[in-house]
């Protein structure tokens, strides 16, 4: 099986190096790499020497980007995740060893963040590209929507309608970057923004809410500012 790995990036100059590092140390290479960018920074520069091509985008979001990395890729696995991560050194091989049961066609690996530990299941799981592989026909018969930075989340609510998501706990990345790279108040008002086009796009009350509960638990996770700039800029929207 041919394996395509997509990278969507925007300004990750502090984490490129370290990235590419993990990735150049797997013990089974992806087949090609295509780079999907929307810097102003140094990213590409460092993403030249280990990447097989560089797609340049206009900064829009990541589902816009997946989609075109995914139209230019030619693999019978598409691989995806982000640059402000790090791979346990048998990333690939774990996620891809899964595809050799036929009946297997969308595999989401272990995201770990600081010291919360891996619990994902076998089986039954949820789709997050910083650690999530397909067969080609999958992405062909559901592709990205390109005006969805949620773009995870969208592709649970359609893709998982026919396709069961098995898990790889010991394919493993370790996401560094989450909630660093923006402000607060604007990494708020972009997740409030996404979860409002979710919340229109799907009119269920699942989507309408989901937003609101999450807010609930980070403030049990002492995410207070956080939590009131996502439910202000929310509400605001909503109503």
């Amino acid at each position: 099986m041919k394996v395509s790995l997509i990278l969507a990036s925007r300004n990750e100059e502090k984490y490129a190096d370290e990235f590419f590092v993990t990735l150049k140390n797997q013990k089974r290479k992806p087949d090609e790499i295509i780079l999907v960018d929307s810097s102003n920074d140094s990213t590409p520069e460092i993403a030249k020497y280990y990447v097989d091509r560089i797609i340049f985008t206009k900064p829009k979001n990541v589902g816009f980007q997946r989609y075109h990395g995914f139209k230019q890729s030619t693999g019978d696995i598409i691989v995806f995740t982000d640059l402000d991560a790090w791979l346990f050194p048998d990333w690939i091989e774990r996620l891809v060893e899964k595809f050799e049961d036929p009946n297997v066609n969308v595999v989401r690996g272990s995201v770990l963040y600081s010291e919360i530990k891996d619990k994902i299941p076998h089986k039954f799981t949820s789709i997050h590209h910083c650690n999530t592989a397909y067969r080609r026909k999958v992405l062909e018969e559901f592709p990205f929507d390109v005006n969805c930075s949620h773009d995870d989340r969208d592709m649970n609510e359609r893709v998982k309608k026919k396709y069961k998501v098995y898990g790889a706990p010991l394919a493993k990345v370790f996401h560094i970057g989450s909630f660093s790279k923006i402000s607060t108040k604007g990494k708020a008002k972009h997740y409030a923004d996404a979860d409002l086009y979710l919340a229109r796009k799907y009119k269920n009350l699942w989507m309408y809410f989901r937003p609101i509960i999450n807010d609930l638990f980070c403030f049990t996770e002492f995410r207070v500012k956080w939590a009131i700039y996502h439910f202000w800029f929310y509400m605001r929207g909503l109503l």
